[in-house]
């Protein structure tokens, strides 16, 4: 979890019921949050416009030994269980949050590969942050064969002081990406119990449509709350961060371990940093920064023939 949610849950807990109504002041930013977001869309119109990226996203097959490893050691095969593919993937999600408990600013790890972080976790209690979370279901997802990425929701800011991390995995059986949050440990839907992908949580934020976030949600040390209040602070922070969108484009365990010659992708919304799409910018230690604004291209499905060996 983030700074932002978290100063919100330190200042309710220090002060009980009294200042319940400090909660109510920071859930009317929600407005404020939605307007920029209907003000600055994703949109699908734009897929003719410049890009610095042509793609594929690649993605390790299970066979990789580092997911072998991985799904045999905590044999997740059992834990994903039998049954319909989201009851699968959210009981995945749920075992990757029981892992360990959520750090603010946690030390950053010798390898950011789920086969470390779930042994650190387990072994040493290691806390991890919402960018490890993500890491440990990317891979679990990855060693059993779902095309997954992690994603990081970006607020409009250039260099944000806290942002989000959540996972996405395309769905077999409903043909689309869904969003899964193993920090908060909570997914989201339509009012029909859909599960929805990022870029729809995105829209029906702005456009006001009805959403249902899951009772499996979980803010570390805030269960007291209650879910319902739980449920509209986190629709809250996703309208926070939802305003831009990040993923490596390279999907497999270890590839941010070292930040050398990586390579990332970002999908902007419509106003936002036109001079972004023109070329790739680069960072330190030579990785580079690609921008879209077709999101059919940042979610373009899977493509089987780009898994690596």
């Amino acid at each position: 979890m983030a700074t932002g949610v978290r100063v919100l849950l330190i200042v309710i807990g220090a002060a009980g019921g009294v200042l319940l109504a400090a909660a109510a002041t920071f859930l009317a930013f929600g407005r404020r949050f939605r307007a920029r977001l209907a003000r600055h869309p994703i949109d699908a119109a734009a897929s003719g416009s410049v890009s610095s990226w042509a793609g594929p996203f690649e993605y390790a097959p299970s066979t990789d030994p580092e997911l072998t490893q991985l799904r045999e050691t905590h044999e997740l095969d059992r834990i994903a269980g039998a049954g319909p593919e989201i009851e699968r993937l959210v009981r995945l999600m749920c075992w990757v949050h029981a892992l360990t408990t959520h750090a603010v600013y946690p030390s950053h790890p010798e390898e950011m590969t789920g086969l470390y972080l779930a042994r650190s976790a387990l072994e040493h209690g290691k806390r991890f942050n919402c960018w490890m979370y993500a890491t440990v279901l990317n891979d679990v997802l990855l060693s059993l064969g779902f095309a997954s990425r992690i994603v990081h929701l970006y607020p409009p800011k250039q260099s944000p002081k806290e942002s989000h991390f959540v996972t996405v995995v395309y769905s077999r059986e409903h043909d689309r990406w869904i969003q899964l949050d193993p920090d908060m440990c909570a997914y989201v839907t339509d009012e029909n119990g859909t599960p929805l992908g990022t870029g729809e949580i995105r829209e029906r934020i702005a456009d006001r449509q009805p959403l249902r976030v899951s009772d499996t949600i979980h803010f570390a040390h805030a269960s007291w709350l209650g879910r319902r209040l739980l449920k509209r602070i986190y629709i809250w922070y996703l309208s926070k961060n939802l305003f831009r969108l990040q993923c490596p484009a390279c999907s497999r365990p270890g590839y941010e371990t070292e930040f050398a010659g990586n390579v990332y992708v970002q999908l902007l919304p419509k106003g936002y940093h036109d001079d972004w799409l023109e070329k790739a910018r680069q960072g330190r230690q030579g990785v580079r920064f690609f921008s879209v604004r077709a999101p059919e291209l940042f979610w373009a499905p899977p493509d089987q023939a780009s898994a690596k060996d």
